[in-house]
């Protein structure tokens, strides 16, 4: 028979089995220090690859500023500075 303490009782086991579980994926996501030194080397990379690109666009600019007028790339300046920023404050 179905009644309010039957209910409960089904609420209360699936509650510790969710917390079990969520223990459970917590545990193998848990980066400690492998995963934390593949973050930071990632970061590293993000952030020399975001200031090539602004080298390169930047020495592109500087050596022919009248082929940017008709070509797209100058937003890839302010994608760059964004890249850069993004890596440079996001601590992962």
């Amino acid at each position: 028979m179905v009644d309010a303490a039957h209910c409960q009782r089904a609420t209360d086991e699936l509650s510790v089995i969710l917390r079990q579980q969520q223990r459970a994926f917590l545990s193998r996501w848990d980066f400690r220090d492998s995963g934390k030194a593949v973050v930071q080397t990632a970061r590293v990379v993000g952030i020399l690859a975001s200031i090539f690109g602004l080298t390169l666009c930047a020495v592109r600019f500087y050596s022919d500023p009248s082929n940017w007028s008709v070509h797209s790339t100058v937003w890839l300046i302010p994608f760059f500075v964004v890249c850069a920023l993004f890596f440079s404050y996001n601590r992962g």
